[in-house]
This record gives C-alpha cells, structure tokens and sequence, in this order.
C-alpha cells in the first residue's frame, strides 16, 4: 500500500516556502563561515568573533526547530504542533 503525498495547506505551502528561502541563507552563511575558518588556518583572517558565532547558532537552532515542526506536520497534519528548544513561542517565558 502507498502512502498518499503529503499535500500542504495555502497555508504551510507558504510557510514552506518561507522556511526554504531561509535555509537557503542559513547554508550561504555556513559557507562564509567554512570559508573563513579555512583562510584562519591558512594564516590569512582573524577568526569570527563571539557575536557572530551565537548569531549563526542561534539561526540555526531557530531553522532546526522549524524543519522539525514541519516534519511533525507531515506526519499529523492535524496535530497541534509542540514548542521546541530555540522556539519563538517560548521566548518571554
């Protein structure tokens, strides 16, 4: 028996499309950061700095929760879905 598609609402296909677009720039981001740690070890940059290290985690944490919120979506479409570590919904708690 085959699983049916998964098939998103307006909703989350846009919300997809959101996340994509994002990874898209989390992964650029990661390649600076690739790059500049193998012009470090080459002698030819200053490593990154403390700020722009947490900023990258913190996108990635952010990014990772999402996919993994849309992966739970897929699974139970109509499951509400749980904050996660890094989750905006918890900020302010």
């Amino acid at each position: 028996m085959a699983l049916e598609p998964f098939s998103p609402s307006d909703h989350d296909g846009h919300h997809d499309r959101v996340l994509i677009a994002e990874l898209g720039k989390l992964n650029e981001r990661l390649g600076h950061y690739i790059l500049r740690y193998l012009a470090v070890d080459a002698l030819q940059a200053e490593p990154p700095n403390m700020t722009e290290e947490r900023r990258l985690a913190e996108m990635m944490t952010a990014l990772a929760g999402r996919v993994l919120e849309r992966a739970h979506r897929q699974l139970a479409p109509n499951a509400p879905s749980e904050p996660f570590e890094g989750d905006s919904r918890l900020r302010g708690t």
